[in-house]
């Protein structure tokens, strides 16, 4: 007799017995950075692929520099990302690239913030709707994010699902959310401010 947990509808067959059908496309925690899904998902990169830096290392200067080019690796996928996702700056990129080079991170596509600051990306406060917006218009399956906060409001601004590495939990769009960020952007908007 054969019993499983989970099964996909073209195996049941097969199976004597079963729990639950769990159809694809799917992706679990354990087998995430390895699945070939990966290349229609977004990752972030800060926090997901390497730790974050700390506030001292955050300087927009050469201190930054330092940890972009010397940060070890945090989670290592072994299979190709399709986007690359980080309200890292532009001017980043080279180092970035390097970093993922040297790290054998295979990536189709590196999404950078086109600011010219730290204190720009400040100001424009954007940091999970810039990455809610790719995910959108890439059409991807997952965004893979350590940020709580941002894992929530990407999720919220998409309609789509995030897995946040930090909490090691789903975060599931809240229309209410939602509608009360969209809301304040239109109030913004209107009022000039």
């Amino acid at each position: 007799m054969y019993t499983a947990i989970y099964a996909v509808t073209e195996a049941t067959n097969n199976i004597d017995f079963y729990f639950e059908i769990c159809p694809g496309p799917r992706i679990f925690e354990w087998n995430m950075m390895h699945h070939d899904l990966l290349e229609k998902c977004c990752f972030d990169i800060d926090g997901v692929l390497c730790i974050d830096p700390t506030e001292d290392e955050n300087d927009d200067g050469p201190k930054y520099e330092h940890f972009l080019e010397n940060v070890e690796p945090f989670f290592r996928p072994s299979k190709t990302i399709g986007y690359l996702v980080t309200n890292r700056l532009e001017k980043y990129r080279a180092l970035t690239e390097d970093w993922l080079l040297r790290h054998n991170v295979k990536y189709n596509h590196l999404i950078m913030l086109d600011l010219p600051d730290k204190a720009a990306r400040l100001k424009a406060n954007n940091h999970g709707g810039f990455k809610a917006s790719v995910y959108i218009k890439n059409n991807c399956y997952l965004f893979i994010e350590s940020s709580i906060w941002q894992s929530k409001q990407i999720a919220d601004i998409s309609g789509k699902p995030v897995y946040c590495t930090d909490e090691r939990k789903m975060v599931f769009p809240n229309s209410i959310g939602k509608s009360k960020f969209l809301l304040r952007k239109v109030v913004k908007k209107l009022i000039g401010k």
